[in-house]
């Protein structure tokens, strides 16, 4: 009987793309992936398995690999530089993190806790801002679309935590969840106007 070869799948082009730079940088702070990247990973291992394994290589269907044991760090939240401001320190908090190949690794919900305390202190919506705001004025998501003027399947995207709203569109955003102006309001000038 033939032996049988060990094959392990290859990672995607696009995930080593993004990663390989991160790991050259070498300073601790690159090397705390990204959740995207670590979602991305997750989701190409859960899609192509391995089927065997070389000895003594990990088992990457084993439960100590895909879901391994978290703890608590703290971690400083830094504002992205901007070409007129450095990088500015906001606040430290308390995320999840686990050990990969020596490496402190955060887990995706501590990923989106630091966008959303980015996105505050940028004054920045959220998805689930933008959400709860629209349920609570009690508008469609086709007619908040309409008022902001912009498409649908952008609205979901924020809403699904996938970006920010920016620029106009935020401040409008804004100023319809602090009550500064209402939907009426906005419809009003969407008309012709009156000369």
């Amino acid at each position: 009987m033939a032996a049988s070869k060990t094959t392990i799948a290859p990672l995607p082009e696009h995930w080593l793309a993004a990663v390989i730079p991160i790991l050259e940088r070498g300073d601790p702070a690159s090397i705390l992936w990204t959740g995207r990247a670590q979602r991305e990973m997750a989701d190409f291992h859960a899609h192509r398995p391995f089927r065997k394994t070389a000895p003594g290589h990990p088992r990457l269907l084993g439960k100590e690999t895909m879901n391994p044991e978290t703890y608590t760090t703290t971690f400083d939240v830094h504002l992205p530089a901007t070409k007129d401001q450095p990088a500015r320190f906001v606040e430290t908090i308390e995320v999840e993190v686990f050990r990969s190949f020596g490496e402190e690794i955060l887990t995706p919900e501590s990923s989106e806790k630091i966008e959303r305390i980015k996105a505050r202190h940028l004054g920045l919506m959220t998805g689930a801002d933008i959400k709860a705001m629209r349920e609570r004025l009690k508008l469609p998501q086709k007619r908040l679309t309409a008022l902001l003027q912009c498409g649908e399947k952008t609205l979901s995207h924020w809403e699904n935590g996938h970006g920010h709203p920016t620029g106009l569109s935020n401040t409008i955003l804004r100023l319809l969840d602090e009550g500064f102006i209402s939907p009426a309001s906005l419809e009003a000038v969407q008309e012709p106007r009156k000369i």
